[in-house]
């Protein structure tokens, strides 16, 4: 068994995109009910943290949301990055 020691729980992955979005499952952000978690954060593999800033859409009945995080500059990324509560 291991122990967590950081702060933030890991929630989900989220893809970006060549359109400079990130992409993730929208039933993790609980965006249509109310929930303990939040704000959210990406994570990237350097682990600097990102706050998510910006839904830009979302569908529930397709299972995505896309989004913006505060300060990421997606030139400089990876393509997958974690995200966090």
């Amino acid at each position: 068994d291991s122990i967590r020691n950081d702060k933030y729980l890991p929630v989900g992955t989220a893809f970006l995109a060549e359109d400079g979005l990130f992409y993730s499952a929208v039933a993790t952000f609980k965006l249509l009910e109310q929930t303990q978690y939040g704000p959210y954060y990406v994570r990237d593999h350097s682990g600097k943290l990102y706050k998510i800033d910006q839904v830009e859409s979302f569908a529930t009945n397709r299972g995505f949301i896309a989004f913006r995080a505060e300060g990421f500059d997606a030139k400089k990324a990876p393509s997958s990055c974690s995200f966090h509560a």
